[in-house]
């Protein structure tokens, strides 16, 4: 493994002489690269390299606590770690929660050539927390004035992660952040809006992995994404009982295999 901050950026890598392929990987909103390791620990092992990082305004890399001008911020930190890979094999995108979000508003509105696969788990396609209308109006409003406002997320540990000691370790972690911007409130809700609107246009190999009692995320909205979109070869997996966090849940075992045997089936096609 190596790590290091590049830039603005900081970036963690997993690169074998041997690889079937590459697995880009995106985190969530609030945490960071650091809770991945395990994730792309047992990905490597499996065969693939892996390149992740702290997104802008997160972990260890520069930038105000998740505040973002536009989702582009986001998008040129995707770029950052796919320009990490120095081989020809294939490309294959993960994220969970918002970055399954941009995972996805990626591949529909910034396409690269050599990604050959998309998967996203339980992707932050729509609260399942009730925002009040009062703060959902105010945190709008705020964002043509003051930008910068910090507004409560209202996400705890034990609503992502059914492993006590992870939900724990997620309150007590010092680089994660519970508090998000304006700006970014209002970029985030865009995004989601223009990739339901335009998902008929989706038509990449794309695998969608969903938590079953997911308390972060609307899985009904994840699910109607997932039928409207025109891609041939599309799957989507429901994980009974599992958390948000379905790369940290106790039985995440079962993610892994499904993640390493789909990317095997389409690396064997190319």
């Amino acid at each position: 493994m190596w790590e290091g901050k590049i830039a603005a950026t900081y970036l963690r890598e997993w690169i074998g002489p041997a690889s079937k392929a590459n697995i880009v990987l995106i985190h969530g909103t609030g945490e960071h690269s650091g809770r991945y390791i395990e994730t792309a620990q047992k990905l490597f092992g499996l065969g693939f390299n892996v390149y992740t990082g702290d997104l802008i305004g997160h972990g260890l890399s520069d930038g105000q606590r998740i505040y973002i001008s536009s989702i582009k911020d986001y998008l040129y930190n995707v770029d950052t770690f796919i320009k990490r890979v120095q081989n020809d094999k294939p490309i294959f995108l993960l994220g969970h929660s918002m970055g399954g979000l941009i995972v996805l508003y990626y591949m529909l509105f910034h396409k690269h050539n050599n990604i050959r696969g998309v998967i996203a788990s339980s992707p932050y396609l729509k609260d399942k927390i009730k925002i009040p209308a009062i703060k959902y109006f105010l945190g709008k409003a705020a964002a043509s004035l003051f930008p910068r406002f910090q507004i409560e997320s209202g996400l705890k540990g034990e609503m992502v992660c059914r492993d006590k000691d992870i939900s724990n370790k997620y309150n007590e972690d010092g680089l994660n952040c519970s508090k998000v911007t304006a700006n970014w409130f209002v970029e985030i809700e865009k995004a989601r809006y223009e990739l339901m609107q335009e998902r008929k246009s989706f038509d990449f190999p794309c695998l969608i992995l969903q938590a079953g009692e997911d308390q972060a995320v609307d899985a009904e909205c994840v699910k109607q994404f997932y039928e409207g979109i025109s891609s041939k070869d599309k799957e989507f997996v429901l994980y009974e009982n599992f958390y948000h966090e379905i790369l940290n849940d106790p039985e995440r075992s079962k993610v892994i295999d499904k993640i390493n045997s789909w990317i095997n089936n389409r690396a064997k096609l190319l």
